[in-house]
Parts: C-alpha cells; structure tokens; sequence
C-alpha cells in the first residue's frame, strides 16, 4: 500500500529522532521491535487497568 507524502515525511522526521533504529518502536535492548506484552502492560502501569485498552486508546486517535 503506498504511503502518502505527509506520512513519509514523518517516518524521515521520526528516523532522525529515533536515532535511525531498524524499527520505529524498537526495545532498548538487541535492536528488536518492542513485544505484543509491551502494549499490553504500558495501560496497567499508566493506571488505566480495568479502564482502558490498547485498543481504546488507537480509536481514541483515529477519532
């Protein structure tokens, strides 16, 4: 699927300030990307268990 030209811009915008890592979100450690458990953990330690998902929080952006 061919991204447009705005969202190019941002991945170069975002490879400058991610210190050009393989990946957007990579972990700290190996160069890998970050896990699945990742994702699943941040909204338990932000307080949102029990309140809010991953899930919750991507349709609240694409809104």
């Amino acid at each position: 699927m061919p991204l447009s030209t705005q969202v190019q811009t941002l991945f170069k915008e975002l490879r400058v300030l991610n210190y050009d890592k393989k990946y957007v979100f990579s972990s700290y450690s190996k160069g890998r990307p970050i896990s699945d458990n990742t994702l699943t953990i941040a909204p338990k330690r932000m307080s949102y268990k029990g309140k809010q998902t991953v899930h919750g929080f991507r349709h609240l952006a694409s809104t």
